[in-house]
């Protein structure tokens, strides 16, 4: 056959004028291929994009619907013990209830006021809590670690494993407390603060001191989660002492992180060289 008369199924090229076009003919199976491959991977992006979009929304009502108590995300239970929260200023109120002579039914109360002040870090378990702000009315300061704690005041110092962080924060209730309402006010002289509610009544077990609070209410701001006030109420009829209430106003708290050397500034009571009384 002759050499010139032998041709292939697909010419590479053909020659125009004086000009050489290259024209590539590409067979149907290989356009049907390409097309495929783009699709599926058109298709395989679009699922990856709207899976994302499913669980951010889905991630979102879960985070939504928590109740699990948390220092940054509260829910219908708040437990203190999870809060970071400093305030330098605040007000101790405690109101004791005293029978009228020759009355059965008549009672009186005396309320007192002192300063104090909270300092809380809830990774480090440590709290300082002063009560009596100035020379004249401090009573005590508790230094509360993890462990132990020192309770120093103008006449000594006892070191005692009975107060540890954990059991500070529930002698006063404050740790499971159930929401009651989120738009609640509390009255600071003549400004109303927006607050959440949370209110429990803690088991017989729990004792602040040596009385037992049967109601406790904490109103906490909720944008930062810090407690601005608790009050602990003590209507037990077969209390044997005339306390009626404690409350703790401290309408500066915020959510910043303490400084460290404040849960170490002792009284010379304290200090390390000192003789403090142990109690276990």
């Amino acid at each position: 056959m002759d050499h010139q008369t032998t041709r292939k199924a697909h010419l590479p090229s053909v020659i125009e004028d004086d000009n050489v076009s290259l024209v590539h003919y590409t067979s149907f199976k290989t356009i049907f291929c390409s097309i495929l491959i783009r699709t599926l991977m058109a298709v395989i992006f679009m699922g990856c994009g709207v899976g994302a979009l499913v669980y951010a929304i889905s991630n979102s009502d879960t985070q939504g619907k928590t109740t699990t108590p948390h220092a940054h995300i509260p829910g219908n239970i708040y437990s203190m013990d999870l809060v970071t929260q400093m305030s330098a200023c605040g007000k101790m109120y405690y109101t004791n209830r005293y029978p009228i002579a020759s009355s059965n039914d008549t009672q009186f109360f005396n309320l007192t006021e002192v300063g104090s002040s909270w300092y809380q870090d809830s990774v480090y378990k440590k709290i300082r809590h002063r009560i009596g702000l100035s020379s004249q009315d401090w009573r005590q300061t508790y230094y509360v670690y993890e462990d132990f704690s020192f309770i120093d005041s103008p006449t000594g110092c006892i070191r005692t494993s009975n107060i540890t962080y954990s059991t500070y924060i529930k002698s006063m209730g404050l740790v499971n407390v159930s929401l009651l309402q989120t738009d609640a006010t509390i009255a600071n002289k003549n400004k109303q603060i927006k607050v959440t509610q949370y209110e429990t009544i803690p088991p017989p077990s729990v004792l602040y001191g040596n009385s037992h609070p049967t109601l406790v209410d904490v109103y906490v701001d909720p944008n930062s989660h810090s407690a601005l006030l608790w009050e602990m109420r003590f209507l037990d009829v077969n209390q044997k002492n005339s306390l009626y209430s404690i409350r703790f106003e401290f309408f500066g708290m915020v959510p910043d992180q303490p400084d460290d050397a404040i849960f170490q500034d002792y009284s010379k009571h304290c200090k390390p060289q000192s003789n403090y009384i142990y109690e276990n």
